[in-house]
Order: C-alpha cells, then sequence, then structure tokens
C-alpha cells in the first residue's frame, strides 16, 4: 500500500549502470521479468516514508515439458546498505518465494560477477545444510543424485550448484586435526 514498484524500479535503475558492469535495462512491459524491491520503512512525526535499499530482477523462462525456471539478472544492494546482510536477504526472499511454486523447475543466475558467486554460495550453503540429505555423515559417502535432487525440489537449486555446495560442506565436515607425522 503506497508503494509502487514499477515507478520505484524505474527510478533504481539508474543505479544499475553504476554498479553493475554490462548492466542494461529490463523491459518493465514484459510480464515475464519478477521484481523483488528491498526497503527500509521509517516512520517520523507519524508519517510513514519507504527508503530504496535495493532490488533483484528475474526472468522467467520456458522449461520442456510444463515448467518455467526462474533466471536471476539483476541484483543490487545500494552502498549505504551493503555489508549488513541485505543481499542475502533479498536472495533468500526469493527462493523462498520460488521454492514454493511447483511449476517452477529451478532457479539459474545470468553471467553472476564475483561478489554474486560467494553470496550465492553463501545463501545456497545455509540452505543445503539443512537438508537430510546433506548431512555430515552422508556428506562422507560421497555427493549422490539424491543429493541434487533434494535441493532441486526444495530450494530449486541446480545439479551443478548443489555439487558445489556439497565440495563446501563437504570441506566443513572435514576433520582437519588429522596430522601428517
Amino acid at each position: 500500500s503506497g508503494i509502487n514498484a514499477e515507478y520505484g524500479h524505474n527510478r533504481l535503475q539508474v543505479f544499475i549502470l553504476w554498479y553493475i558492469d554490462a548492466a542494461s535495462y529490463i523491459d518493465d512491459e514484459d510480464p515475464c521479468w519478477n521484481l523483488y524491491t528491498l526497503y527500509e520503512r521509517v516512520t517520523t512525526g507519524g508519517e510513514t516514508a519507504y527508503r530504496s535499499m535495493g532490488f533483484l530482477t528475474a526472468y522467467s523462462f520456458y522449461n520442456y515439458p510444463c515448467r518455467t525456471r526462474q533466471r536471476i539478472s539483476q541484483v543490487l544492494v545500494l552502498p549505504p546498505y551493503q555489508g549488513s546482510g541485505h543481499g542475502a536477504r533479498i536472495l533468500s526472499t526469493m527462493y523462498n518465494h520460488v521454492s514454493a511454486d511447483p511449476g517452477i523447475y529451478d532457479i539459474t543466475v545470468e553471467d553472476p560477477s564475483e561478489n554474486f558467486t560467494r553470496l550465492r554460495n553463501f545463501v545456497d550453503t545455509v540452505k543445503c545444510s539443512k537438508l537430510t540429505s546433506f548431512s555430515p555423515d552422508k556428506l562422507k559417502l560421497g555427493f549422490t543424485q539424491v543429493m541434487a535432487e533434494e535441493a532441486r525440489t526444495k530450494y530449486k537449486i541446480t545439479a551443478i550448484q548443489s555439487r558445489k555446495m556439497y565440495e563446501i560442506l563437504r570441506l566443513r565436515a572435514t576433520d582437519n586435526s588429522y596430522k601428517i607425522s
């Protein structure tokens, strides 16, 4: 109520040209675009205002035979709000929204930057660590198709990404107290 997301995105979109390499505007008329906004609600003297903190855009692609695939295109958290977990929050919110839709097969990312890759790996590692198939005792048995399928069905994480999460969690589960004599 009181927030026009499309208007707000049009105003925020100019920042992607400053902060995202090779960025371009999205087609606001295309219904396949999904917009997730991050804002701060501030109340001063009884008046409520909203401060834009960032946004995430994702495009819905057809995935044979009868599903769609979400491709994350742009993620921007404005500089004053960076380093406080807001990127992880907006990405997790998008994952939670998409994961609830059985018509969506998985989530991919369009040309991720190194910073976004680290953010995605962090969010996906936290999510996968909660899955039964990624429990420490199962990690020691090696990566399985069961892991990939559980990550995809529960969180829409691709098989390649779930393999990366296995490697990260496997390293965490490894006993590093072993000394070579």
